[in-house]
């Protein structure tokens, strides 16, 4: 047992050191701090914890970083760690855990905007990935990750593709729109409120098609089971592209008094019917 103790600890101490040089080399808090535009001076301190523990967590206390990471696990969905050293691992941790000290503030401040959201578009996601109701927490971690990905593609190129289709696996979908936002921004221009409203869509909106999306009406026309209604009439009605523009200007351009739109589902991305009077 002492024996297999002095291994293991020996085992650790070959994985500091070699996350130490790592450090100096992908500077990943300066990184942080850099692209925040904050003070490169400040101080900070990182654990790591060789030991399965509920979690990493960074914190922010009168301007001195603290940073508590846990051992390498291949996915961060798995309960079950991988004690192997992985260079992209450690550093976007301190990536990732050292800007909540600064970006969970900035979301905390618009709590008003964030209970407008419909938490129906987002419960499944938030009952997979354990943070109940907490759409702050969500939206904190989808702001972090895309800093994680940008720090991936400075850094770690060829693993960029790979790193952002994971994080899209494990759910947090608007990170390339985020990405986009803040990309060429620092702390203090950083637009919490616009990132705040991407998750602001309703599980239903109106959309006034276009003459070619006259294509989709004459699908819904075409389809059996949503035309048994009328089956009475002979179910079906044919609706060729010839009767598209003559159709389109009586829904739509002929005058203010009538309103037609398609049905478009923001949660599976497409259109699922039609209203109109």
């Amino acid at each position: 047992m002492k024996d297999f103790i002095i291994v293991i600890k020996q085992y650790h101490l070959n994985n500091i050191n070699t996350f130490i040089q790592d450090y100096e080399v992908y500077k990943p808090l300066d990184w942080v701090l850099n692209k925040l535009g904050l003070n490169e001076d400040m101080k900070f301190k990182i654990n790591l914890m060789h030991s399965i523990t509920n979690g990493n967590y960074g914190l922010l206390l009168d301007d001195n970083i603290t940073i508590n990471i846990r051992p390498y696990y291949k996915t961060r969905n798995t309960s079950h760690p991988d004690f192997s050293y992985s260079k992209i691992y450690w550093t976007t941790l301190i990536v990732h855990e050292s800007a909540h000290g600064f970006v969970n503030p900035l979301v905390k401040k618009y709590r008003n905007e964030i209970e407008k959201i419909d938490i129906k578009l987002y419960q499944e996601k938030l009952k997979e990935l354990c943070y109940g109701d907490d759409l702050e927490t969500f939206i904190n971690e989808n702001i972090i990750r895309a800093l994680e990905c940008l720090y991936v593609k400075e850094n770690f190129e060829d693993s960029y593709n790979q790193y952002l289709n994971d994080n899209l696996e494990d759910r947090y979908e608007k990170i390339p729109e985020i990405i986009e936002l803040i990309k060429d921004t620092n702390y203090q221009n950083l637009d919490i409120l616009t990132i705040i409203k991407l998750f602001n869509k309703k599980l239903l909106s109106f959309h006034i098609p276009s003459l070619e999306e006259m294509s989709f009406r004459q699908k819904l026309l075409a389809d059996e089971e949503t035309m048994s209604y009328n089956a009475k009439w002979g179910s079906t009605i044919n609706f060729p592209k010839e009767k598209w523009e003559i159709t389109y200007k009586r829904l739509i351009n002929e005058n203010d008094k009538n309103f037609y739109a398609y049905l478009y589902s923001n949660k599976q991305k497409c259109f699922i019917g039609e209203v109109g009077y």
